[in-house]
């Protein structure tokens, strides 16, 4: 009872709800009370008869409890590996992935090349028949096209260029999570799945999971899962409401921006306690999004830049539980055209959740920012998401030359943030957890950006009159000698 008891206060000071608190410790409960001593046997038997006698999704929920309390006792070695969770296909009559290519090929081998590229580009797209009527020559010219799904909905989803980049930041350094069987990489509002896909052509042994509450959106991921021969979880669901606590070691988050608010109080209860009064769907997302990261992981949030800087006093809470209760590692600024005929302005929150020893959770201590230029080819867009993973890698490297320009000489900017007066980089900076508590947790780029300085030598202005008059001399001279000529 004592290490129960122990193991309770435990969950206590972490951000889980009272209700997954009170499951984990029931379960730890059942597991001693039934099978006594905490060994690799025993645990295998428990996730028998659980496997045995419940659903997937709650098998995963008792082992998420155990390996909760195997982490508390310092007992990581004998964690139990999830089981597979078969999401059914309600897509009864989508074709499989070896149906479509022997279509794709004997209508090339036939002859009939417009109805084989037909066929492809809806396969790759989801587009309906309806929406290939209006595919015309300048969008081919242009590089794209904006199709509307039914119902007047529309969601702007990261670009897998962008997105793969990004991902690798997540990962950095190069392999480090190669060989992971089952490494979770989760999306709670998935869309069509590109960012999953994108992960997938990144990293190995991934199990890939998304929610999405949108029924059209959902069915364009399992079809492109399909199509990709992707194996990938994805639920027909709300991700803010699906029970996700620390399940996951890759967390990749694009909420729809929205000004909508939810009530409904079993979600609510789900929420930290400082942020019982969050009623923004949006804020929401956010939040649940992170609370799904196991420790040791890390996440990237896309976020409007509006969020980074809302003075609403529900906007600053969540901002200072998310640095008070995680690392934000950095925020990469994205270019304005990322998100096609979509003129907000947004940037990639990078965040993960470090577990030190005696169960203290990091928090932030410093961001780097860091201004992603779009380029005019894809060689120099290229090097340019080169230089972003040469700095990443780089930070604490660029940082201590930041804290050094710091000491030599600072200055105000025009936002009152001191700053080294002698930056050299433009594309990046950083600021401190101090100045952003002090900021009212205005992340917002350009508050902390250093401004450019020009050194002008200043001249004794005496010399530069005599200076003026010596030249005003020359001319007069000149137009004397030009005047002689013309007469």
């Amino acid at each position: 009872m004592y290490m129960i008891t122990r193991f309770k206060d435990y969950l206590a000071k972490t951000n889980l709800a009272k209700n997954t608190v009170a499951s984990y410790v029931w379960t730890v409960n059942y597991f001693l009370s039934h099978y006594g001593e905490v060994n690799k046997k025993n645990l295998l038997a428990y996730k028998g008869y659980l496997v045995e006698n419940f659903k997937p999704q709650t098998v995963n929920l008792r082992l998420q409890g155990i390996n909760k309390y195997l982490e508390f006792t310092k007992h990581d070695r004998l964690k139990v590996k999830f089981v597979k969770v078969q999401q059914k296909n309600f897509l009864e009559n989508v074709i499989s992935d070896a149906d479509y290519k022997f279509l794709k090929a004997q209508l090339k081998a036939d002859g009939y090349e417009d109805w084989y590229f037909v066929v492809w580009f809806m396969a790759a797209t989801g587009a309906r028949v309806s929406e290939l009527l209006h595919i015309k020559v300048e969008h081919v010219k242009v590089g794209y096209h904006d199709l509307y799904s039914k119902g007047g909905k529309n969601r702007y989803l990261l670009p897998e260029e962008t997105a793969k980049p990004l991902l690798r930041l997540l990962t950095f350094p190069e392999g480090m999570m190669a060989g992971n069987e089952g490494l979770v990489v989760l999306d709670t509002q998935c869309g069509a799945g590109s960012a999953l896909m994108a992960a997938s052509r990144y990293l190995k042994n991934l199990r890939l999971m998304g929610y999405e509450k949108d029924e059209e959106m959902w069915a364009a991921a399992v079809i492109m899962s399909q199509l990709s021969g992707l194996e990938m979880e994805l639920h027909l669901e709300d991700g803010a409401r699906a029970d996700l606590y620390e399940s996951c070691d890759l967390v990749i988050s694009n909420p729809v921006y929205g000004t909508d608010t939810i009530k409904d109080e079993e979600l609510i209860d789900q929420l930290p306690g400082e942020l019982k009064t969050v009623r923004g769907r949006y804020h929401m997302e956010l939040i649940r999004s992170m609370q799904a990261l196991n420790f040791d992981g890390k996440a990237m949030l896309i976020v409007p830049n509006s969020f980074l800087f809302a003075n609403r006093t529900e906007s600053m809470k969540v901002r200072k539980w998310l640095l008070q209760s995680y690392s934000l590692e950095a925020i990469i600024s994205l270019p304005e055209d990322t998100f096609m005929y979509s003129g907000v302005r947004s940037g990639v929150m990078v965040f993960s959740k470090p577990f030190m020893s005696g169960g203290w959770e990091g928090h932030t201590q410093r961001v780097l920012y860091y201004n992603l230029e779009k380029q005019e080819d894809k060689e120099k867009q290229q090097k340019e998401y080169e230089r972003l993973e040469e700095v990443w890698s780089q930070r604490d490297s660029y940082y201590g030359k930041w804290e050094r320009s710091r000491r030599e000489k600072t200055v105000e900017n025009r936002n009152g943030i001191k700053v080294p007066a002698n930056w050299q980089y433009n594309s990046f900076w950083f600021a401190d957890v101090d100045q952003i508590e002090a900021g009212k947790w205005n992340l917002l780029p350009e508050n902390y950006r250093p401004e450019e300085q020009i050194n002008l030598e200043i001249e004794d202005p005496a010399l530069l009159l005599q200076e003026m008059l010596k030249e005003q001399e020359e001319i007069t001279k000149k137009l004397n000698e030009l005047l002689k000529e013309v007469m």
